[in-house]
């Protein structure tokens, strides 16, 4: 039950994807990525804290933490795992991850709020942004084994719940109390 619980996903899973990245990154030029929303913070480090993740062109990602770092550190199999206390220490921190200046930063322009790319245009004055919304989904839409082995535990989970279900069924149990029940099944099976 405790591997299903806390699903660490492995570092080479994550080396792959980044590399991936990295490599379309470099075709179009760009000297790194910032990541930041929680779904594609999940999928390239392992990890949806709240933050930063830097991916650049020729070195390992740098995350970034705004909030929960212990968490971070524990879910995430990258070493350069550092606390973020504020949007001022963003620029300082890739400045000296990189030792030299950007010139161009690909964003996730298809969910980056208005208010966070205008932080980002004046913490990072002269830097170009690029949308790699595009590159990421293509990246993320093509599975790995390791992937498609979690869609398979999720598939037996939700078959073996779907075959308790009508145990559950009672006359006079309201939709309420049955849809808890179902909850709780899956909560126990790790959702």
């Amino acid at each position: 039950m405790e591997d299903i619980l806390l699903q660490i996903t492995p570092l080479k899973e994550l080396q792959d994807r980044v590399s991936n990245l990295q490599y379309r990154l470099q075709e179009k030029s760009l000297d790194g990525a910032l990541i930041t929303q929680k779904m594609d913070l999940y999928y390239f480090a392992g990890s949806m804290q709240n933050g930063f993740l830097f991916v650049p062109v020729g070195q390992a990602p740098l995350y970034m933490v705004r909030r929960n770092y212990n968490r971070a550190l524990k879910e995430s199999g990258w070493k350069k795992v550092i606390p973020l206390k504020n949007w001022g220490q963003l620029s300082a921190y890739l400045q000296e991850y990189l030792q030299g200046s950007l010139k161009t930063i690909g964003l996730e322009l298809d969910v980056l709020p208005v208010n966070q790319y205008k932080q980002l245009l004046q913490i990072f004055p002269g830097v170009k942004f690029v949308d790699i919304s595009t590159m990421i989904r293509e990246i993320r839409m093509l599975k790995s084994e390791y992937e498609l082995n979690c869609f398979r535990r999720a598939d037996k989970i939700a078959t073996d719940i779907f075959r308790e279900i009508p145990a559950l069924l009672e006359v006079g149990k309201s939709e309420i109390e049955l849809a808890a029940e179902i909850e709780t099944l899956y909560r126990k099976a790790g959702h």
